[in-house]
């Protein structure tokens, strides 16, 4: 299983890229333009958000880095990881 787990982490099973973007944790962008996509089709609407695991990372770090212009009205993150770096060493190594 570990072996499984490695390959698909480090080549993707074989699965072809199909953008310029690869997989990470740190990226924002798609949280940013989804939040604010909904923002313009919902003026009214309160937006919260919630995060589990890798998500909570992915959020957390959208609201510290958009402080007083994050779009949300309140963020509940669930199961956060508190250093990714090491977690990852961990994966791979098993």
């Amino acid at each position: 299983m570990a072996d499984l787990r490695r390959r698909f982490y480090q080549t993707g099973a074989g699965i072809p890229l199909t953008s310029a973007q690869l997989y990470s944790g740190c990226y924002l962008d798609d949280i940013r333009s989804t939040l604010l996509y909904l923002r313009e089709e919902y003026p009214e609407a309160p937006l919260l958000g919630i995060g589990f695991s890798l998500g909570a990372n992915v959020l957390l770090r959208y609201v510290e880095e958009e402080g007083d212009q994050c779009r949300l009205r309140s963020a509940t993150v669930l199961g956060c990881v508190s250093d990714l770096y090491s977690r990852d060493m961990v994966f791979l190594m098993n």
